[in-house]
């Protein structure tokens, strides 16, 4: 399996082409493909989509983070499926539902 260099990371090529939209038959490699992703942006981005956030009330930060990680994902998805999940307000409840539906 070829290697392409790009922003300083080596990415398989399967990831390299755009980040593929999901379909059921695809969750795997898509979840995958997202996680580089948002890793990508950031390591707290992840860690929100994965674990959530901590306390009663969230920051600004972390509201900021959690609109940019959902705008990631819905990006991906079809609509759909975007229905299924665009009423939920945090990141980790949406990978999370989309877990529990495709996964």
């Amino acid at each position: 399996m070829g290697f392409v260099r790009r922003n300083l990371h080596f990415f398989p090529k399967w990831l390299h082409k755009k980040y593929l939209r999901l379909i059921a038959a695809n969750f795997k490699v898509w979840q995958e493909s997202m996680k580089y992703k948002l890793s990508s942006c950031g390591s707290n981005i992840w860690r929100l989509v994965c674990e959530g956030y901590d306390g009663d009330f969230p920051s600004s930060k972390v509201l900021n983070q959690n609109s940019q990680a959902r705008r990631i994902i819905f990006k991906k998805l079809h609509n759909a499926d975007l229905e299924k999940v665009g009423d939920l307000k945090y990141a980790k409840e949406v990978w999370d539902r989309l877990h529990m539906l495709f996964g």
